[in-house]
């Protein structure tokens, strides 16, 4: 293509996709500046191989796009596991296996299903977890007065039975 082509195809993929990018982004990295990092270095990545994104049709482009700014926002936080910064307690909530995830992510989508990308830990898509979660803490954390391990488990033995009728 010619250099003019070029800007042009690089201008209406930036306008078209810059919004979705950045909402993907922002709902695995919680961080603005993280977010304009991980887009930028994005679009850096499909401006260097504008000849293979091209080729893609125009309808599959915004699901390479979203995959292109999934992976590199989990590569963010892989390298901020790697190395961690003085500020830990930034970071103290990305425990979570990113591995795992990525092949989880990849048998899903080549399996022809499609996904629908949700907020972690919205209570109304774990409700029952979430909701006993706040009925265990009302009725049993806020109230338990432990004063040795034994106790401990002898009041959670206690409420168990009366809350789970065992």
């Amino acid at each position: 293509m010619s250099k003019r082509k070029d800007d042009k195809l690089i201008s209406k993929l930036f306008a078209e996709h810059r919004q979705m990018m950045f909402k993907i982004a922002m709902g695995i990295l919680h961080n603005k500046s993280d977010v304009e990092d991980v887009v930028q270095d994005a679009f850096l990545w499909i401006i260097n191989n504008l000849d293979k994104i091209s080729q893609i049709p125009c309808n599959r482009r915004a699901c390479y796009f979203a995959n292109i700014i999934e992976y590199r926002s989990l590569n963010l936080i892989n390298r901020r596991r790697a190395h961690p910064t003085d500020d830990i307690d930034e970071y103290k909530d990305l425990s979570c296996d990113i591995s795992v995830e990525k092949a989880a992510v990849e048998r899903i989508t080549g399996s022809g299903i499609i996904c629908h990308r949700i907020r972690v830990a919205t209570p109304r898509h774990n409700g029952k977890g979430e909701r006993q979660h706040r009925i265990d803490e009302e009725r049993f954390y806020s109230k338990l007065r432990m004063y040795s391990l034994a106790t401990g488990r002898k009041q959670l033995k206690t409420y168990n039975k009366k809350t789970n009728n065992v």
